[in-house]
C-alpha cells in the first residue's frame, strides 16, 4: 500500500512540474517528462489525459494530443457517469426494498444523511494524489493568463 501511494505521489510530483515547465514555456523539457510518465503503465486515466492536454498546449503536433486528452477526459466522464447511474438504480433499489420491509414490519429504522462534498475538497481525489477536473481546468485558466501577459 505505501509503495502505491509513494508511486502515485511521484506521479503527482512529475506531472505538476510538467505543467511548470509549460508554464515557463519549456515545452522540450515538460514534454520529456510527460513521455515518461505515459511509459508507466499504472499511470491514470487522469494523469495520461493530463498529459496529452499539456503536449496539446506545446508540442509539435497539438492538435492530435489535444484531441486525445479530449477522448480520454469524455472516456472517464461516461465511466463514472454510468457507475453513478447504477449506484443511484440499486440504492433505489435498496431503499424501496426496505420501505416494503417497514411498512410490514412496522420497525423504527435509522437513515444516514448523505453528505455533498464539494469538488475543491474531494477527499478521494486527494488520497489518492491525483488532480481534480476542477483544479485542473483552474490551473490551466491561470496559465494561459499568465502566457497572455507575457505575450503583451
Amino acid at each position: 500500500m505505501e509503495e502505491t501511494s509513494n508511486v502515485a505521489s511521484f506521479w503527482k510530483v512529475q506531472y505538476e512540474e510538467a505543467y511548470r515547465l509549460i508554464g515557463l514555456q519549456r515545452f522540450f523539457e515538460a514534454d520529456q517528462i510527460c513521455l515518461q510518465l505515459l511509459r508507466e503503465p499504472r499511470l491514470p486515466l487522469l494523469y495520461r489525459a493530463g498529459c496529452n492536454r499539456l503536449f496539446g498546449m506545446g508540442s509539435d503536433n497539438p492538435v492530435d494530443c489535444a484531441e486525445e486528452a479530449v477522448r480520454l477526459y469524455q472516456f472517464m466522464i461516461t465511466k463514472f457517469l454510468e457507475e453513478a447511474k447504477q449506484i443511484l438504480k440499486d440504492a433505489k433499489q435498496r431503499v424501496a426494498e426496505a420501505d416494503n420491509a417497514a411498512s410490514s414490519d412496522d420497525s423504527d429504522g435509522e437513515q444516514r444523511e448523505c453528505q455533498t462534498i464539494e469538488p475543491e475538497s474531494n477527499p478521494v481525489a486527494e488520497s489518492d494524489n491525483e488532480p481534480t477536473l476542477q483544479t485542473e481546468f483552474a490551473e490551466e485558466e491561470s496559465q494561459q493568463k499568465r502566457v497572455a501577459e507575457d505575450k503583451s
